[in-house]
């Protein structure tokens, strides 16, 4: 196998060593055109005479490793063409206006597995068991050795734990931290890293706060959270419960751990209490699922897979405006994050058999946990296989600690809420959460709606499965296993929920390997690859005619409109085709273009154009979605005047048939007070009328029996959110013998 060595680094710098130069003065002549340390320069020398034979000791230091690393680095960002060099001993370097001949340099990307458009080249093996995936560096990916027979780790710095050839931090680090924050263009993980982040940052963040709450999911945490700062309830979150008729009170919320809460929480203190603050966490963890979708595909395949998946997770429909989706105070897109991030932790450490995988296996384990309960284990179901080929990794040392790091605070939490709240606990958490919800038999039809969900990705995602097939029949290198695995992934979760789940929000996790796989059938075929070309043509002609967005017509197994809030229209589908025409005819166009290119002007083309074009499709695909048609804004706008009208801790009362036919956690919020429930048929028995005038919730249909027992002043009417009609907010002046009954009532 080919390694890095003094021809990659010629290469790299496009100045040749000539015959009368030792190695090491061939370096020395490099060095001089560069910023680099004489430490680094010398290890370099070390390393490459120990491959050239030159030394008596042939095993390479980890030292060693990591400097040639740094100045393969180096030398790539630097510009030669620009720089004066000692033209007398240079037989032939390039003059500064020559042009970069050399076709098809990407440095996105290294050459797909399931592209074989032809012979391998020189620096392939011929042995299947031998081949590898060059990176663009010309460092050649998984299954590398170095000189000692080792194996040796990645590029992308996960590999074996005992050689890494990665930087690690020596004198050099705060320089080459400046480095790569000045020249992000150079830095292309970095610089593709920051397009996603700066685009999930605009889709996500953007208008976040201009819609008030949706009565369920959102008002309930956000009330949770705004306890904790009031109460200090931390362990165990309260809120009212005003959706169980007269019986509203003030509980503890168990059917979930409190992990999310804490975050809602902590956003709160920072920002202040409101429908941004609310939202920030899962905003975030939308945006950061978005720069893992770039860390995971780059690991697995290459740059350009990471980044195309990253576009299609942030611009996925159902994440950015489905209902508990990434622009929603709710638990889902933390869920998904953490998922994921376990999953990839586990192939880290089983896989590639690097401990540093262990880290995010406990992050992502307890944060899932955390988060969602006992939903978190359709993530464990996902890595089955992964635990079965590499199951001696159980038996360190490293796993021991991820399971003590998960299981301590998990069990500490479980222990003190069971003290507290004994089989309250037990009931909503495993019965009322897992086993009712598995048990029920009206399941969401999430075949029905995926097509809505995950438009227009899903239209591609049969050419993605012929993609996984054609690599696992031929076994192309190692890539069959991984798209394999990524496809068993979304396949793991979708039919998982299809058999336990009742909610559309369920199933966002497989859009993250989803993303992944479309992604993989648009990198081959921007690579050439036929199969995926005729594929990608394939969807496209699907997504125009099936979605609902841009399609040329409406078909009756789409019952369902698209989201409203998803962009659509003649713009988007022309978009959409113009990227098919130009991936489709990228294999064909880059070399053209680039023989007229400098190689520094190469470097930045390959690195600047796929960040315009992800760019280009994040905002058109998606926007910022203002969600208010969901939000329960009439029962929001009553809790608003009930903030404004009534004293601080005087208590509100709510009809009992109000709250159980919907539940009025909006109004809770926005409310702020004490809630009581009573029945309007016997308010006597529950109504306190020391203090007068009583604040009531009723339906309005029960205003006119309410005014023979007082007088009523209606201060609110809006639309409620269930079947019976209005909510009226009125203040009640009880008659004088009715306040006496009621107190004696209630005494």
């Amino acid at each position: 196998m080919s390694e890095v060595n003094l021809q990659v680094i010629q290469d790299a710098s496009g100045i040749p060593k000539t015959n009368k130069e030792t190695i090491s003065e061939y370096i020395d002549r490099i060095a001089k055109s560069v910023e680099i340390s004489e430490e680094t320069v010398n290890l370099t020398k070390s390393y490459l005479n120990k491959q050239s034979g030159f030394t008596p000791d042939p095993e390479i230091s980890s030292e060693e490793a990591d400097a040639i690393t740094e100045f393969l680095q180096v030398v790539k960002t630097a510009d030669f063409d620009t720089r004066s060099t000692d033209s007398e001993s240079v037989e032939s370097s390039p003059s500064k206006d020559s042009t970069y001949q050399s076709s098809n340099l990407d440095l996105t990307e290294y050459p797909s597995s399931f592209d074989n458009k032809g012979p391998q080249s020189s620096e392939e093996s011929a042995d299947d068991s031998e081949q590898t995936t060059p990176d663009e560096y010309g460092v050649e990916q998984g299954g590398t050795k170095s000189n000692s027979g080792q194996q040796a780790t990645r590029s992308d710095g996960f590999g074996d734990p005992t050689e890494r050839t990665g930087p690690s931090i020596s004198t050099d680090t705060l320089r080459r931290v400046w480095v790569r924050v000045t020249s992000p263009l150079y830095d292309i993980d970095a610089a593709y890293l920051l397009t996603l982040l700066a685009v999930g940052a605009y889709l996500y963040y953007f208008k976040l706060d201009t819609w008030t709450f949706m009565s369920y999911d959102e008002a309930l945490y956000a009330y949770a959270a705004r306890d904790i700062l009031q109460n200090g309830n931390w362990a165990a979150p309260h809120l009212y419960w005003p959706t169980q008729g007269i019986d509203v009170s003030y509980i503890p919320f168990l059917e979930k751990p409190p992990g999310f809460i804490w975050l809602t929480a902590v956003s709160m203190a920072i920002f202040g209490v409101s429908e941004f603050a609310a939202r920030f966490p899962s905003a975030t963890f939308s945006i950061m699922t978005g720069g893992l979708a770039y860390i995971v595909g780059r690991h697995l395949f290459d740059r350009r897979t990471g980044l195309i998946a990253g576009v299609i997770w942030l611009t996925t429909p159902y994440v950015y405006a489905g209902t508990n989706g990434g622009r929603m105070a709710t638990t889902d897109a933390a869920w998904v994050f953490f998922g994921t991030l376990f999953i990839f932790g586990v192939w880290i450490a089983f896989i590639n058999e690097d401990d540093r995988g262990y880290s995010f296996v406990a992050v992502g384990a307890l944060g899932a946990l955390m988060v969602k309960g006992f939903a978190a284990g359709v993530y464990a179901l996902v890595v089955i296989p992964i635990c079965l080929i590499g199951y001696q990794r159980f038996f360190t040392r490293k796993f021991a600690h991820v399971v003590a790091f998960v299981t301590l605070p998990i069990a500490g939490w479980l222990t003190f809420a069971y003290i507290m709240y004994g089989d309250t606990l037990i009931y909503e958490l495993v019965i009322q959460q897992v086993l009712q919800r598995a048990s029920r038999p009206d399941k969401y039809p999430y075949l029905r709606d995926l097509p809505m969900f995950f438009d227009p990705w899903v239209y591609f995602l049969p050419g993605s499965l012929g993609l996984v097939y054609a690599t696992v029949k031929n076994r192309t290198r190692d890539e069959w296993k991984q798209l394999l695995f990524v496809a068993w992934w979304a396949v793991c979760i979708l039919v998982f929920f299809r058999l336990t789940g009742d909610h559309p929000w369920y199933i966002m996790g497989m859009y993250f390997p989803g993303a992944i796989l479309v992604s993989r059938l648009v990198v081959a075929a921007s690579r050439g690859s036929l199969a995926a070309i005729v594929s990608v043509w394939g969807g496209l002609a699907l997504s125009l005619l099936f979605s609902h967005r841009f399609g040329l017509t409406e078909f009756a197994f789409l019952p369902r409109k698209a989201n409203a809030f998803a962009p659509s229209g003649l713009t988007v589908g022309a978009i959409l085709i113009l990227m098919a025409i130009l991936v489709c005819a990228w294999d064909f166009l880059q070399p053209k273009i680039q023989q007229y290119l400098t190689q520094s002007e190469v470097r930045v083309f390959s690195v600047a154009v796929p960040i315009i074009l992800a760019i280009l499709v994040s905002t058109t695909l998606a926007a910022p979605a203002d969600l208010g048609k969901r939000s329960a804004a009439g029962q929001n706008e009553i809790g608003m005047v009930i903030n404004s009208e009534v004293p601080p801790d005087t208590p509100v009362y709510i009809e009992g048939e109000a709250s159980n036919a919907s539940p009025l956690f909006g109004l809770s919020f926005y409310a702020n007070r004490p809630l009581v429930g009573f029945s309007a048929d016997n308010h006597k028995k529950h109504i306190n009328a020391s203090n007068s005038p009583v604040y009531a919730v009723v339906r309005q249909k029960e205003v006119p029996k309410i005014k023979k027992n007082g007088s009523v002043e209606v201060l609110a009417t809006k639309e409620g959110s269930n079947h019976d009609g209005k909510f009226v907010f009125i203040a009640w002046s009880l008659h004088e013998e009715d306040t006496t009954n009621a107190t004696r009532s209630l005494s």
